[in-house]
């Protein structure tokens, strides 16, 4: 199916291990968050999943599902 991207821009003190450690953490914290997200629209399943699969470590951002970058890392 269609999927859409999200991107977060880190502090550019962080380091290389700093941003992969951090990535999976907001995916692990964004997906265990949606089962209580989705009970106050009364859905009791879901398959929403996040995940943390690129780190850019420069990114240019033309539009909707225009962009390019530097990739440092990819699952």
């Amino acid at each position: 199916g269609d999927t859409d991207s999200c991107f977060c821009k880190l502090p550019n003190n962080y380091s290389y291990e700093q941003c992969l450690e951090t990535g999976k953490y907001l995916s692990k914290k964004i997906n265990d968050s949606y089962g209580d997200f989705v009970l106050q629209f009364g859905i009791k399943n879901h398959t929403f999943e996040i995940i943390f699969e690129k780190y850019f470590i420069t990114f240019l951002f033309l539009g909707k599902k225009h962009y390019a970058g530097r990739l440092l890392w990819k699952d």
